[in-house]
C-alpha cells in the first residue's frame, strides 16, 4: 500500500506541477493586486506600491495579464502616504521564491502564482503521505478527495485559496499527531488570507490546552504562538489606523442561516453540486457519531466550527463574487470535510455497501472535475451552473437563491437586479424576481395573466419588497 500511495503522490504531483508550468497565466479575482504586491516585495522587500513596481509590470495602461487596469484599484493610501493593498501580503510573499527563480532563468514571472499554488498543493500531499500517522488507506483517500475536488480549479488562480486550503490541511494533519505548535502555526498562516480562520486557531488552542496535564503553561505557550493571528491587524493599524481596511465591505446584518446553508447546498455557490455524495456522507457521519456516542464528539466539533466560520464569511457585501465552481468561501471547507471522511474510513470499510459509497464519492468528484476541464475552468460567477440551470428550467419553484446570486447570474453581469429579472428557457419565462413596481413589465414580457399577483401587490405594505414568481 505504501508503494501505491507513493506512485499516486508522484503521479498527482507531477501532473499538477507540469500543468502549471505550461498553462498560460490568467488573472482571476484580485490577482492584479496580488501581483503588484509580489512586485513590491521582490523589488524592495515591502508591500507598499511604488512607481517602479508599476513600471515593471505595466506597459502603458496594460498590466502583466494583458488587461487595461488601474494599478491603484484595491489600494489605499496609508498614514505614511504610501499605497497599500486592501488584502494582506502573506500570499504574495509566499510567491517571491518562485518569482525569483523564474526571473533568474528569464521565464514568465506571471506564472509565479500558479506554480507556487502547485508547490503548496504538492507540499500538502507530501505531508499527508509521509508525515501523518494515518493508515495507508486513509492517506490515499485523503489525497484523492482533496485532489479530485473544486480545489483543482483554483490551482491556476492568482488568488490565495490554495494557500489557505494547503495550510488548513497541514494543520489538521499536525493535529492528528498532536504537534499542536505546528498545527497552530499552519492555521495561523491560513488565517492571514482569511481572518475567519482565527476561530480555527482558537479551536486548536483549546484542543492543545485540554489535552495537556500542565494546562496553565500550555495555554501560555500556545496562546503566545496563537498571537501570530494578529499580525495582519497590527500591520493595518500601523498603515491605516484601523484593524482592517475592508470593514466597510462586510456587515453583521448580512449574516444569516440561509447564507450558511447556501455555502453547503446552493446549486450555484454551494459544495453540493461538486461533491454531492462526499458532502452527504460527511453530514451523515456527524449525525451518526453524535447519536452513537451521545456527546460532543470530534466530528460534531468540526461541523460546528465550519458553521461558525461560514457565518463570519457570510458577512460580506459581495456574496456572488468571482469564482470557479462553488464560492471561494467554500474552498477552505474541503479539508475539514475530507478529514472527517478519512478518519472514519474504518467504519466505511466494514461492509461492501459502505466501501461502495466511499469509492462512488471519489468517482463522482473525479467525474465532475473532469467534465469541467480539470485545471481549465473559467471564472463562472456570472452564469448559472449546470445544476442550477437544470432545476430552473424544469422545477423553478425548488430553487430560490439569494437575490444577488439569481440576478447577476441571470443577467450575466455584476449589476443591480432588473425589475423584473427573468430566467428563460429558450424564450419561455421560467422564473422571475421583481417588486410590485415591476409587475406591469412582467405581465408584458411573460404574458402573465395571473390576477393573484395583482391581488398580492394590493395587500403588500412594502411595495419595494422583492419576491420570486415561478412558471
Amino acid at each position: 500500500m505504501k508503494q501505491t500511495n507513493l506512485v499516486v503522490f508522484i503521479l498527482l504531483g507531477s501532473i499538477i506541477l507540469m500543468s502549471m508550468l505550461f498553462l498560460k497565466p490568467v488573472r482571476r479575482g484580485d490577482g492584479n493586486e496580488y501581483f503588484l504586491m509580489l512586485e513590491s516585495l521582490s523589488n524592495h522587500l515591502s508591500p507598499d506600491l511604488r512607481q517602479r513596481d508599476i513600471n515593471n509590470s505595466y506597459i502603458g495602461g496594460i498590466n502583466a495579464f494583458g488587461e487595461t487596469a488601474d494599478p491603484y484599484w484595491g489600494y489605499f493610501q496609508g498614514r505614511d502616504n504610501k499605497w497599500y493593498s486592501k488584502h494582506f501580503w502573506a500570499y504574495s510573499l509566499s510567491c517571491v521564491p518562485v518569482r525569483t527563480i523564474l526571473k533568474l532563468f528569464g521565464l514568465d514571472v506571471v506564472k509565479s502564482f500558479q506554480i507556487t499554488n502547485a508547490l503548496l498543493f504538492i507540499l500538502m500531499l507530501l505531508v499527508i503521505n509521509f508525515f501523518s500517522k494515518l493508515e495507508e488507506g486513509q492517506k490515499l483517500f485523503f489525497m484523492l478527495l482533496l485532489t479530485f475536488s473544486p480545489a483543482l480549479w483554483f490551482i491556476p488562480w492568482t488568488h490565495p485559496e490554495i494557500f489557505i486550503l494547503s495550510f488548513v490541511t497541514l494543520s489538521l494533519v499536525f493535529l492528528t499527531i498532536k504537534k499542536y505548535g505546528w498545527a497552530i502555526l499552519s492555521a495561523g498562516l491560513a488565517s492571514f488570507q482569511n481572518q475567519a480562520l482565527v476561530l480555527f486557531v482558537l479551536f486548536l488552542l483549546i484542543k492543545a490546552t485540554w489535552s495537556s496535564k500542565d494546562k496553565v503553561n500550555t495555554s501560555i505557550k500556545y496562546g503566545t504562538m496563537s498571537s501570530l493571528i494578529f499580525l495582519p491587524n497590527i500591520f493595518y493599524l500601523l498603515s491605516f489606523g484601523t484593524f482592517h481596511p475592508l470593514n466597510a465591505a462586510a456587515s453583521l446584518k448580512n449574516i444569516s442561516a440561509f447564507r450558511v446553508f447556501e455555502l453547503f447546498f446552493d446549486l450555484n455557490i454551494g459544495l453540493l453540486p461538486y461533491l454531492p455524495l462526499s458532502l452527504l456522507l460527511f453530514l451523515g457521519i456527524v449525525l451518526f457519531q453524535s447519536y452513537q456516542h451521545k456527546g460532543f464528539v470530534f466530528e460534531l466539533q468540526i461541523f460546528l466550527l465550519i458553521i461558525a466560520l461560514d457565518m463570519i464569511c457570510s458577512a460580506t457585501d459581495n456574496w456572488n463574487h468571482g469564482t470557479s465552481g462553488p464560492s471561494r468561501y467554500a474552498i477552505y471547507m474541503l479539508p475539514f470535510l475530507s478529514f472527517v471522511l478519512v478518519i472514519n474510513l474504518q467504519s466505511f470499510w466494514k461492509s461492501i455497501v459502505s466501501k461502495g459509497l466511499l469509492l462512488t464519492a471519489v468517482f463522482l468528484q473525479l467525474s465532475i472535475v473532469a467534465s469541467n476541464g480539470f485545471f481549465i475552468h473559467e471564472e463562472d460567477y456570472l452564469k448559472h451552473s449546470s445544476a442550477a440551470r437544470f432545476v430552473l428550467k424544469r422545477f423553478p419553484v425548488l430553487y430560490n437563491p439569494s437575490f444577488e446570486i439569481f440576478c447577476e447570474r441571470t443577467q450575466n453581469s455584476e449589476s443591480d437586479c432588473g425589475n423584473p429579472t427573468i430566467f428563460r428557457k429558450n424564450k419561455e419565462c421560467k422564473k422571475a424576481l421583481l417588486t410590485c413596481e415591476g409587475l406591469p413589465a412582467l405581465q408584458s414580457l411573460c404574458n402573465n395573466t395571473d390576477k393573484r399577483l395583482e391581488d398580492l401587490c394590493k395587500t403588500k405594505t412594502k411595495k419595494d419588497q422583492w419576491f420570486y414568481v415561478n412558471y
